[in-house]
């Protein structure tokens, strides 16, 4: 992430966005009080009042205040980012990490990761490590590995169908052909078989673009070529032969682009997998901070969420977890806060602190205990 409060990079990448959906500020006499920004990136010029909803799969910029009531609150829902460049007041909002450049009171607040706050947080609830967001995306990620697999299953038979069918075709010819080609094209019992892993191997990490052009020199000038030389003898006793050759050549492009089509969803399968371990990774081992520029007041609840996974096989998992909770209460002497810990189920007491030390602090949770720490003074 960026040093704390250094919003201005991320809300100029918002900007940036080629599909940014503008929105010119939102109050309740708008007719509609619900804005979905879909899969776009979305900017709100001015406040968002009263009880609006908002909502969106990418990130939301708000150049002004969100602005609710007690018994109607603003929503807001992102699947990315949300960064409020002024205060929030009775609002609720869920977010990968939520920004806000101004004082935030009576809001109830779920990040993924993290939470700042550039003013005073007077009251209400911050969450981080929230996962009920990953959990979403990881079941995306599932269902496209289904999908993924319907289509390696259907390509499967294609290319063996395929394989047998090139076979019969040069069975076909008074002079036996020679369809060997090294490691790559291979001619089997009854099958002719193309392996591309020592291709793909040679070549290392390409852009999908750049494989497909790859691939099709390969077979232009290298099995191609090959594979006339091999057959010389078969093309030369008769010219009427080539256009047979021909043939067999385009029905063996074809079964390479089978081959090739059944290989990217292999791949796909595995990039699937190894992105749902790093995001249960990431989920179970949460860096999440609050960041608070101003005064922690009585009356603010800091819940740190501790998540556990487990595989129920072929990367299916269920999550539970336990939290680490800081209630902040008015203390028994002026200048004094009292601290009510419970970390997460395994102790609970409380403790008094001035309240100058929730002043200009980061928050943050090891093995279930909730610390706190300076920040470092704003840059002039």
């Amino acid at each position: 992430m960026t040093e704390p409060f250094a919003v201005e990079p991320l809300a100029q990448a918002i900007l940036a966005a080629p599909d940014l959906v503008v929105i010119e500020g939102m109050n309740p006499r708008q007719a509609h009080h619900f804005f979905d920004a879909e899969d776009h990136d979305a900017l709100v010029r001015g406040a968002v009042a009263g009880a609006m909803r908002l909502r969106g799969k990418r990130s939301l910029l708000i150049q002004g205040e969100v602005a609710g009531t007690p018994v109607a609150p603003c929503r807001i829902e992102a699947e990315g980012d949300v960064l409020i460049m002024g205060g929030a007041r009775y609002a609720h909002l869920s977010a990968r990490n939520i920004y806000i450049g101004g004082q935030v009171q009576e809001c109830r607040l779920s990040a993924a990761c993290d939470f700042q706050c550039g003013g005073d947080l007077q009251g209400g609830q911050a969450e981080v490590g929230a996962y009920q967001l990953g959990q979403i995306q990881i079941e995306a990620m599932r269902n496209r590995i289904d999908r993924a697999r319907e289509e390696r299953e259907r390509l499967d038979r294609l290319v063996n169908q395929e394989e047998k069918r090139l076979d019969r075709a040069c069975r076909t010819t008074m002079v036996p052909l020679n369809f060997n080609a090294g490691r790559i094209v291979r001619q089997e019992p009854d099958r002719i078989s193309i392996d591309l892993r020592s291709f793909y191997q040679s070549l290392g990490k390409l852009p999908q673009t750049k494989l497909t052009a790859a691939l099709d020199e390969f077979l232009a000038k290298g099995i191609i070529g090959l594979l006339a030389r091999a057959n010389q003898r078969y093309l030369s006793e008769n010219p009427t032969r080539q256009k047979v050759f021909l043939q067999l050549l385009k029905q063996l492009r074809e079964l390479f682009l089978l081959v090739t089509r059944r290989d990217r969803t292999l791949h796909q399968l595995e990039e699937l997998a190894e992105e749902i371990d790093q995001l249960v990774a990431r989920i179970c081992a949460p860096r999440c901070r609050i960041w608070v520029r101003g005064q922690v007041h009585a009356g603010s609840a800091l819940h740190f969420v501790l998540p556990r996974a487990q595989d129920q096989g072929d990367r299916r998992f269920t999550f539970s977890h336990t939290a680490a909770l800081l209630q902040v209460q008015p203390g028994e002497e002026p200048g004094q806060l009292d601290l009510d810990l419970d970390c997460a189920g395994l102790s609970h007491f409380r403790q008094s602190t001035a309240q100058e030390e929730l002043r200009q602090v980061s928050f943050y949770s090891l093995q279930g205990q909730i610390f706190w720490e300076p920040l470092n003074p704003p840059a002039a």
